[in-house]
């Protein structure tokens, strides 16, 4: 039987996932430091609201972009965009559930996307069905 891998073991349903430090005695403070400077951002929710770049989110975290998205890779299991907006869809499920009468643009806009196209098409790749099938589906059951 295998084992899970550390992204498996912490990974929770929202994508707004809380980095548990591995246990390992080659940890760095710097690994440290970076895990607490995510988890700082991921709990304010900083990943909404606006565009930004993974150059962007390295310098904010006081790192760089090589490092940065090596450690998105190594702890979340996947790249700087996919992890970005699968947070952003989480967000948009949770205003979706919470304001079923939002419009899709207000929401596509509220979490980051730059069109609501584009959130209806980055949805689909994530959740096998547009927002709006999703929210009528929740909302039905």
């Amino acid at each position: 039987m295998r084992l899970p891998t550390f992204y498996e073991q912490n990974l929770i349903p929202n994508w707004g996932i809380i980095i548990k430090p591995k246990e390992t005695d080659s940890q760095t403070i710097e690994v440290q430091t970076l895990e607490h400077r995510i988890n700082t951002w991921l709990e304010a929710k900083e990943y909404v609201g606006y565009q930004f770049t993974i150059d962007e989110l390295a310098t904010k975290l006081g790192t760089n972009k090589g490092y940065l998205s090596f450690f998105i890779n190594e702890h979340f299991g996947t790249n700087f965009s996919v992890w970005v907006s699968g947070l952003r869809i989480n967000e948009a499920k949770q205003l979706m559930t919470a304001n079923p009468e939002r419009k899709m643009e207000d929401i596509a806009y509220t979490v980051g996307f730059s069109s609501p196209s584009y959130f209806s098409k980055v949805f689909a790749s994530h959740e096998g069905m547009s927002p709006t099938v999703w929210r009528r589906e929740v909302m039905s059951k």
